[in-house]
């Protein structure tokens, strides 16, 4: 799969190869393919010869110390005994990828007859990359977390087969990925219509590896009758021995089901877990934890930012919270990072799924999203691909000043909002009057992402028309969001490819805090803008 890879770009850009001097201001240019921003990561060849539907679902991914992004799924084409997982990668911060291996189940891996049951690499998967020794492990070590299963009685089209031998495994790469060791059961349960285990989630607290899971053994919490659940954990000193289960979320009955557990730290020294929760109430909830072994298991927690279950929560390297959920394409931030913080709800180019990736990503700062819908039954996949800025991320910032007025291009309020207006403001300094200056391959610029928001400038809701406000919004590519930079003399006319129109502030207003609009080019100073470099 080739991307688009603008933020590369301006990080790597030479005057020579990458980039075009005008007026003394170094503008990057695109040595990349101009595509969507949103891509195919895997499309199923033969949705008729699924296992199971949904058949491709739960996309994963890790980034390694070396910068490669691993990424894998469950994919139920083909029989059910003998299933793999694929796993691909990607060494240019997500701009292709490549397919690495097919994982087989553990029972092809090892001759350990603990393993031999389990002829399956099933689904759930859960990559996580070791901070520090575990064990035998070294920092450093690629860890994968699945539900695997058999041998099998085929499940029927619509998934509610029978898998046998249901259980999570806990496997160790050390190769990036290629080669594969089984290393333990985490937990088991008898067989997929009878009390399996589910949706690992692995970390590392006080020295010791903590595996989170969904448990279905009904003997585990006295529930009667398929379908109950609790959210539980266990943890090991060397990824091989597990303590016994202690429970983090209970329920009594299948209609207070709750799964999907992320645990992350907040800046204020606390936890945060999220989890879906079925049966009364928010879908989707949050509680706070003391410390992550360690988190009250009756207390239910509150409604968290976003509805629809399948929750993902990743605290960035700055302590921002980024949370997704099932029922929106959007992610809600939180600022602080803190449990009192405020979330903030902003735009994506991908649409929902129930199962959705968040993975930050150090070599552009920006977010990966993988996306895979649940679908219905013969319809599945693909996995789908893209990124998200929000705001620092890498590569060369610009300001844009006004010639009429002196003032620099900023974002109403300093909002992170997508439709927040473009305004004119006195030259602060601060980080919505920064942008990034973008080359597509087809020549037009695209002026963001905002150093403070992430968002792109566009006209809102695409108008042609004469004062047509100019906003900030996600990314799309869309034309509105496309710019074509005309020298004049130090300055530079912004033209809209969408509609022909020059950027321009509304009235020809020297007045701080007006609005910046599209208008036909009469020439004016209001129509001119200077670029200047704010960080390479």
């Amino acid at each position: 799969m080739k991307r688009a890879s603008k933020w590369t770009v301006a990080m790597r850009m030479t005057a020579a190869a990458v980039g075009v001097l005008l007026a003394g201001v170094l503008i990057p240019t695109g040595a990349y393919a101009y595509q969507p921003v949103v891509q195919n990561l895997y499309t199923p060849a033969n949705t008729g010869s699924c296992n199971k539907f949904p058949c491709v679902l739960y996309p994963k991914s890790a980034q390694l110390s070396s910068g490669r992004i691993v990424a894998t799924f469950e994919d139920s084409e083909g029989a059910v005994v003998g299933q793999t997982m694929p796993i691909y990668k990607s060494d240019d911060n997500g701009n292709t990828w490549q397919k690495l291996t097919s994982l087989k189940a553990p029972a092809y891996l090892t001759s350990n007859s603990a393993f031999a049951k389990y002829t399956s690499a099933w689904t759930n998967p859960y990559f996580y990359v070791l901070p520090q020794a575990i064990g035998s492990m070294a920092a450093g070590t690629l860890l994968l977390a699945s539900v695997v299963s058999g041998p099998d009685t085929a499940p029927n089209p619509n998934g509610n087969g029978n898998r046998q031998n249901v259980a999570i495994v806990l496997e160790s790469s050390t190769d990036q990925g290629v080669t594969w060791t089984p290393r333990s059961v985490i937990a088991a349960g008898p067989n997929q219509a009878q009390d399996p285990v589910w949706e690992p989630y692995l970390m590392v607290y006080n020295n010791q590896l903590v595996a989170y899971f969904s448990d279905e053994n009904e003997a585990n919490f006295g529930v009667s009758g398929e379908g109950g659940q609790i959210l539980a954990h266990r943890t090991s000193s060397d990824g091989i021995n597990w303590s016994a289960e202690v429970a983090d979320v209970p329920t009594s009955s299948y209609s207070g089901r709750p799964g999907m557990t992320n645990m992350v730290p907040t800046t204020d020294g606390k936890w945060m877990m999220t989890f879906e929760y079925w049966g009364g109430g928010a879908n989707t909830r949050m509680k706070f934890c003391s410390n992550p072994v360690s988190c009250d298991p009756s207390n239910l927690g509150s409604a968290a930012p976003g509805g629809g279950g399948s929750p993902v929560t990743v605290r960035l390297p700055d302590g921002r919270l980024v949370f997704n959920a099932a029922g929106s394409g959007d992610v809600w931030v939180n600022e602080s990072g803190s449990s009192t913080g405020t979330w903030v709800d902003q735009k994506t180019a991908i649409s929902s799924g129930y199962s959705r990736d968040l993975q930050y990503v150090s070599g552009t700062k920006r977010l990966a999203i993988l996306q895979a819908n649940w679908g219905s039954c013969c319809t599945t996949g693909p996995v789908r691909y893209a990124e998200l800025d929000l705001g620092n991320s890498a590569g060369a910032y610009f300001k844009l000043l006004n010639r009429g007025s002196g003032q620099a291009l900023s974002v109403g309020g300093g909002s992170l909002t997508d439709g927040a207006s473009a305004i004119q403001w006195a030259d602060s300094g601060t980080a919505d009057q920064q942008w990034h200056l973008w080359t597509l391959n087809n020549g037009n610029k695209l002026i963001g992402g905002n150093k403070n928001s992430g968002r792109v400038l566009g006209i809102w809701q695409a108008g042609t028309a004469d004062g047509a406000n100019a906003v900030q919004w996600v990314e799309t590519q869309a034309n509105d969001q496309q710019w074509k930079l005309v020298a004049t003399g130090a300055y530079y006319k912004v033209v809209n490819v969408n509609s022909g129109k020059v950027l321009g502030v509304k009235g020809g207003s020297t007045a701080q805090g007006a609005q910046v609009v599209q208008w036909t080019d009469t020439g004016s100073l209001d129509q001119q803008w200077q670029l200047v470099q704010t960080s390479s």
